[in-house]
Order: C-alpha cells, then structure tokens, then sequence
C-alpha cells in the first residue's frame, strides 16, 4: 500500500537525528519540506494540479537477456551442473 509524505517525513526525520545524518541527507529533507507544503487542497482556490511528487513507478519488462542472465551465471560458476550424469553400468 505505502506511507503518505507524512508518514515518510514523521519516521525519517527522527532517524536522521538519531543518525546524525542531517548534513548528509539536507537535500532530501528540503525536498521533503517542499513537497509537504506545495501539496494542495482539492477545491481550493490554490488547487493547481498534482505535485512533481506524484508519479507512478512502473517496473522494466523483463527481456530474454535478464531471463537468461542466472542461467548463464550458473554455468559459469557450476559447470558441471549441466553435464550429463555418468551412470554407473
């Protein structure tokens, strides 16, 4: 399901404190700020449209190469995983 900005803002920023990482992470949580404030009422007269915060995340199809890709790691490291078994007769 996911966090609202809220959410986001209310469990990272502790954990920046708690990390002393608020040097480190600065651009993120002035990003954060700005996306929390710039969100609009739906219906107001401030009502400008959806945020540059709003996207939706869409996953690459897989192709054959990256379907392929463990198998040939296998052979790589296992070769003889793929040869054939010896019987004993």
């Amino acid at each position: 399901m996911g966090y609202t900005l809220c959410q986001v803002w209310e469990i990272l920023c502790p954990a920046f404190i708690t990390n002393n990482d608020l040097a480190t992470c600065a651009p993120f949580i002035k990003w954060m700020c700005v996306v929390l404030i710039g969100i609009a009422i739906p219906g107001s007269a401030n009502d400008i449209g959806a945020t540059s915060a709003v996207f939706d995340l869409q996953a690459p199809l897989a192709d054959q190469d990256l379907i392929l890709h463990p198998q040939k790691l296998l052979k790589q490291m296992l070769p003889a995983l793929y040869q054939p078994v010896e019987n004993l007769e």
